[in-house]
């Protein structure tokens, strides 16, 4: 159960740039590990469709990186929804989509 004084400790971390999981991590740290590893994959294979599959967070991070948007935790990802992440030739990176789930409905 958490209890309150969990809760204000987890915003602090979350305010000073800070993520709590089952260990601190500074979020500038995991978004940089998240986008360097990102283009090192794209660059191994240039011009081919690339597909990771991945956590909410490092979608959040790389999401993040991309849009110039500093809190880490700006898009609540859905369960199985689909990001796309665009490369271009040089690694010049742009959001396709984010969070599609359309494919969820059934129909």
């Amino acid at each position: 159960m958490i209890d309150n004084s969990q809760v204000h400790q987890y915003c602090s971390f979350q305010r000073n740039g800070l993520f709590f999981s089952f260990f601190l991590y500074p979020c500038r740290a995991f978004r940089r590990g998240v986008v360097d590893t990102l283009e090192a994959v794209i660059a191994a294979r240039p011009r081919a469709r690339i597909v990771v599959i991945c956590h909410g967070g490092v979608i959040n991070a790389c999401a993040g990186h991309v849009l110039g948007v500093s809190d880490p935790f700006f898009l609540d990802a859905g369960y199985i929804g689909v990001s796309r992440i665009l490369a271009a030739s040089m690694c010049e990176l742009s959001v396709g989509s984010l969070n599609e789930t359309a494919h969820m409905r059934g129909g």
